[in-house]
């Protein structure tokens, strides 16, 4: 019988795991920084861009997740400090990210590089690739079970696998509004264990995202981001998010998902650092008997200022042309 139950337990565990890593890590950083949102965003602010961020989810809960993630991208001109700097209708990026929960681990790192097509004077179509690495792990010894000796547990290996990993991303901007599709995981790589069994695969994620930026006055802006997120075999997930600006330095936002309700508050300080934190709550399933879910990002803009590049004119056709 203890047998029967070890297996369940450790089924139900593998199984569990499947789903986190099918799953592509839920985060607020696009506040900052969309680049997070999409690889098609590789470069579109004309910075150079950094952001680190750290994410606790349920915290008080033993084992539940947490990400780092730390991530850099520009025009291709611009984060290459030795080339002019001009505007540019390409865009580089790169983005290391650690995900911790329990017995599982995972580090992945990409690169992402972005293109514009102007479509006409206010409109432009951005496309985005990111390839890279992910290397994923199940530590057996950090199953804790009365049952010390159970042969099922003792005789389960570790799983540790590097696999490829690719996203795609395409971005339609009209003046003030973005509409894009974002479709991380796209090959769908499977991780398997010493003897070549699959034992999760990278399920194929797409996100759909738009917002939108208003100037309500002189002092007041709002910015409101609706994202749909869903994969083959698992439900939409809808997520609503406002921004509010005041004199384009400082913000609150609110967030809405079918799961939770959250907050952010952040501002912009010397032009070159932000800072955005937000927190999240929730009065049903394990997030209700937690503390929430804390997440901390730090941006920096590096290099190019936006001042830096020439105004558009119609002396200058070429800056009319590239600019967003």
């Amino acid at each position: 019988m203890n047998k029967l139950k070890s297996i369940f337990f450790l089924s139900a565990i593998l199984l569990s795991f499947g789903v986190l890593a099918q799953q592509v890590p839920l985060g607020n950083q696009y506040l900052l920084n969309d680049f997070s949102l999409s690889p098609a965003y590789a470069g579109s602010n004309g910075n150079v861009e950094s952001i680190l961020s750290y994410r606790k989810d349920w915290a008080g809960v033993a084992g539940s997740p947490e990400s780092r993630m730390i991530n850099i991208n520009g025009a291709l001109p611009n984060i290459l400090s030795f080339l002019p700097k001009v505007p540019s209708n390409m865009g580089l990026g790169a983005t290391i990210l650690s995900e911790q929960s329990g017995m599982f681990r995972s580090t992945s790192f990409s690169i992402a590089y972005a293109y514009k097509l102007k479509i006409a004077a206010i409109q432009s179509l951005r496309l985005g690739v990111s390839l890279g690495l992910v290397e994923s792990n199940v530590d057996m010894s950090k199953i804790s079970t009365q049952q010390s000796s159970d042969p099922v547990l003792m005789n389960a290996a570790d799983v540790r696998r590097t696999v490829f990993d690719a996203s795609f991303g395409v971005l339609y901007q009209f003046q003030n509004l973005d509409f894009g599709v974002a479709i991380p995981r796209l090959i769908e790589s499977q991780v398997k264990d010493d003897n070549s069994n699959s034992v999760y695969t990278l399920s194929r994620h797409y996100i759909i995202h738009a917002s939108y930026y208003y100037n309500i006055n002189k002092d007041f802006q709002v910015k409101p981001y609706i994202i749909a997120r869903t994969t083959g075999n698992s439900p939409l997930l809808f997520e609503v998010m406002a921004q509010v600006k005041y004199q384009k330095k400082y913000w609150v936002g609110l967030l809405y998902r079918k799961t939770s309700m959250g907050m952010s508050l952040g501002g912009e300080f010397f032009n070159m650092i932000a800072l955005n934190y937000s927190y999240e709550f929730s009065g049903q399933g394990l997030m209700s008997e937690s503390g929430g879910t804390h997440e901390i990002t730090l941006g920096f803009k590096i290099g190019k200022k936006d001042e830096d590049v020439p105004a558009a004119s119609p002396a200058k056709p070429y800056y009319d042309w590239i600019k967003k």
